[in-house]
């Protein structure tokens, strides 16, 4: 006995089969190109909508200051760096637009 189909309809049977099953896994990687494509698209659209929002929010100049001082005290020992006067003034103004 072996294993080898008999017939020639068992033979093409077989060979429809196979390509039944070759269009199917390539239909299905198209799919999931497609899909991963769109997936990407909308991180890329949601993280940007997240850093907007960010950037927007308004206390990001005293953010921006406060990183520029830490900066400047981190590569000099003037003592103006270490100075918060500015911080502070702009803080308070941040208030007055936000609560005014």
């Amino acid at each position: 006995m072996t294993s080898e189909p008999s017939t020639s309809t068992e033979i093409s049977l077989e060979a429809e089969r196979s390509i039944l099953l070759q269009q199917a896994l390539s239909q299905a990687g198209v799919i999931r190109v497609q899909k991963m494509k769109a997936g990407i698209s909308l991180r890329k659209r949601q993280n940007s909508e997240t850093c907007m929002k960010i950037a927007k929010h308004p206390l990001i100049p005293i953010v921006e200051l406060l990183f520029l001082k830490c900066e400047k005290a981190a590569n000099t020992m003037n003592k103006a760096s270490f100075d918060m006067e500015d911080v502070k003034i702009k803080s308070i103004l941040s208030n007055k637009s936000i609560y005014g």
